[in-house]
């Protein structure tokens, strides 16, 4: 079966190609609609340097979020490749593309929660005070220019980042006054208590207007750059009850992930990291082991069947590893 809008195949934007997250995604979609759709890809880095670009039909190298040429490229891509969806990847993606959309009227579907939401699930102190109120377990909190609330050690990290990118360990009172004095911008970065291991990634697909909910557990056994490269792929009920909160807490539908680490003063107490509206760098690995998420959302969003074999595990354990792989360009 081949998937059409009008009479030319459903075309796909992918943006940041050259990460894990995309890269997953992109293969998964080849392996289960093979060319049945036309796939763009993007990303800063030139062709050569995106080895996920060999998998793609028409790849374009794009200007940073940041950079003022973003908006004309987007625009000006927008217009010569036609995409019927775009996926963005990135968190200030997340959040600009679909105001572009919105605002020039472009006839494209974005894959994003609802402008408003996705700042505030992108935002760690606003998703924190959002979850707090919503009864959701959380680390507490607070923004760096406040002194501690409670004992150390602690996390420092951006208020806006994605994995483990400024993230610090502060052991002491004198770890933080050595970490804070050389941050510029204080302000736009939270403190965490610490939590207890083991980490849990909860990739999650929510389609209501299917009655789906479907999720799969990652303990995260190692990680390399904040990306999951060897875990354990199980299910948890008591995670799942969480997914389903915090798919209502923040209006997400559609595929997004979660991160929560153990309470370090009540041991089996799930508290919730880290919120991404969208797949995660290391969610191809819950689809090796069956759930393959990624091809749920696209059979969503292209209008094709689901399949009932993807929506859960091929058994109630299991462990998968990832490698590097080297690709001649």
């Amino acid at each position: 079966m081949r998937y059409f809008m009008g009479s030319e195949k459903i075309r796909i934007w992918i943006t940041a190609a050259g990460t894990s997250t995309s890269n997953g995604l992109i293969r998964s979609i080849r392996e289960s609609f093979q060319d049945q759709i036309f796939l763009i890809g993007s990303d800063i880095n030139p062709e050569h340097l995106v080895p996920i670009s060999k998998n793609v039909n028409k790849y374009e190298k794009s200007p940073p979020f940041k950079d003022e040429t973003f908006r004309e490229r987007f625009l000006k891509t927008v217009n010569e490749l036609e995409p019927d969806i775009i996926i963005p990847i990135l968190d200030e993606e997340i959040s600009l593309i679909p105001r572009l959309v919105e605002k020039f009227d472009l006839p494209v579907k974005i894959v994003a929660p609802q402008i408003g939401s996705s700042d505030i699930v992108t935002d760690k102190l606003k998703a924190y005070e959002l979850m707090i109120n919503y009864g959701i377990d959380t680390p507490k909190t607070w923004i760096a220019t406040d002194s501690p609330n409670c004992n150390p050690p602690w996390i420092i990290k951006p208020r806006r980042g994605v994995g483990s990118v400024g993230v610090e360990i502060l052991n002491s009172i004198e770890d933080m006054k050595s970490i804070k004095s050389k941050l510029l911008d204080l302000d736009q970065y939270i403190m965490q208590e610490s939590c207890s291991p083991p980490e849990f990634t909860i990739d999650t697909v929510i389609i209501p207007s299917k009655d789906i909910f479907a999720f799969a557990c990652r303990e995260r056994l190692e990680t390399k750059a904040g990306v999951c490269t060897k875990a354990r792929i199980f299910m948890d009920d008591d995670l799942g009850d969480m997914a389903r909160k915090i798919g209502a807490c923040f209006s997400l539908d559609g595929a997004f992930c979660f991160q929560v680490m153990m309470d370090k003063n009540n041991p089996g107490k799930y508290l919730v990291t880290d919120i991404n509206p969208r797949v995660g760098g290391g969610t191809r690995l819950s689809v090796i082991a069956g759930f393959n998420i990624h091809s749920i959302l696209i059979s969503h969003l292209i209008g094709a069947s689901i399949r009932n074999d993807w929506l859960k595990l091929n058994s109630s354990e299991v462990y998968v590893t990832r490698q590097f792989q080297e690709v001649l360009m």
